[in-house]
């Protein structure tokens, strides 16, 4: 019996520190490795384990920026960027402006502040390495690009 028991532990010790070694390790993934799924499912449970609307802000912002960077790296290396990338971007960026939007209102401003600095960060990034602006035979980094000007227009006005 209690070998059986010691034996059960082991086990689950090693799938839950294996686990989580292996969603470390995901972390740093891009979309066209294989580990970059453990990285999404990891990002969802965070979302879905934050139960304050600012933690939730700072976790979809967080994902936007990886999403931006996650494109420049894909184009950088000379790699397509993969058609669910935007869309993932698209995601994020709008709740955090739904989230923005939700906020009291002392905190809203703070709160768009935040994502208009990423934003402009981002798209001087891109305009400096001249990545989706047209010339880059990749529409879909084209496409994020877009996203990022059009949620600072709307993150302006």
């Amino acid at each position: 019996m209690m070998t059986s028991l010691i034996s059960i532990f082991v086990v689950l010790g090693l799938l839950l520190g294996g686990g989580g070694v292996t969603a470390a390790a995901a972390q740093d993934s891009l979309p066209d490795q294989a580990l970059y799924q453990i990285k999404l499912w990891t990002e969802n449970l965070r979302l879905r384990l934050a139960d304050d609307a600012g933690d939730q802000f700072n976790l979809q912002l967080q994902f936007a920026e990886q999403r931006m960077l996650e494109a420049q790296a894909m184009a950088q290396n000379g790699k397509p960027v993969p058609e669910s990338l935007p869309a993932r971007l698209q995601s994020h960026l709008d709740a955090c402006l739904a989230l923005a939007a939700t906020a009291e209102a002392s905190e809203t401003q703070p709160l768009l502040d935040q994502l208009r600095t990423r934003l402009q960060t981002h798209d001087r990034d891109m305009d400096r390495t001249k990545l989706g602006d047209g010339k880059n035979d990749d529409p879909l980094l084209a496409q994020v690009r877009q996203m990022i000007q059009e949620r600072l227009r709307l993150v302006e006005d």
